[in-house]
């Protein structure tokens, strides 16, 4: 995207910005367990209990889409 109008790239840069922060939401949407279910998980497994196993693979879909949209805004940003 080097020869890219920069308004265009800019254009390119906030919808990527405004897809970051509907994942972000999307991620404060998803639902943690309760403490006290925390404290029961975390007692079994030893680790992180925050999440039910299926919220927790939510939690690592949005995680792996947040990192490639940062990637490709930083990769945007140093073709400047």
């Amino acid at each position: 995207m080097k020869n890219v109008d920069p308004k265009i790239k800019a254009e390119h840069y906030k919808v990527l910005m405004d897809i970051y922060t509907k994942l972000e939401n999307d991620k404060r949407a998803v639902p943690k367990l309760s403490l006290e279910e925390q404290m029961k998980v975390t007692d079994v497994t030893g680790g992180n209990g925050s999440y039910s196993p299926e919220n927790l693979e939510k939690i690592n879909e949005i995680n792996k889409k947040m990192v490639r949209v940062q990637a490709e805004a930083q990769k945007l940003q140093m073709n400047q």
